[in-house]
């Protein structure tokens, strides 16, 4: 999605952190931030290799991040997150 279509990955991207708490958002703009660091706009596969760890790291720090919302209910975001595992 990153690669086809990178306008809708970022409006996509931008809706789930508007979707966040004021107070979290700051918190989902630097997962995404680390989601994409050291990727290259390329398929070759120690880039893949490299984003797959990211996004490992992403799923990870997201639901952390959403857990510690005061067990507010789940946004999309969470199951944005349970379609990619």
């Amino acid at each position: 999605l990153i690669l086809l279509n990178e306008e809708y990955f970022n409006k996509l991207r931008d809706s789930i952190i508007a979707s966040q708490p004021p107070d979290k958002q700051q918190a989902m703009v630097q997962c995404f931030e680390n989601l994409m660091s050291g990727i290259e706009r390329s398929l070759h596969t120690k880039n893949r290799d490299k984003f797959t760890q990211n996004l490992s790291l992403f799923r990870r720090d997201v639901n952390d991040s959403l857990k510690a919302a005061n067990g507010q209910s789940p946004t999309h975001c969470t199951q944005f997150l349970d379609m990619m595992s």
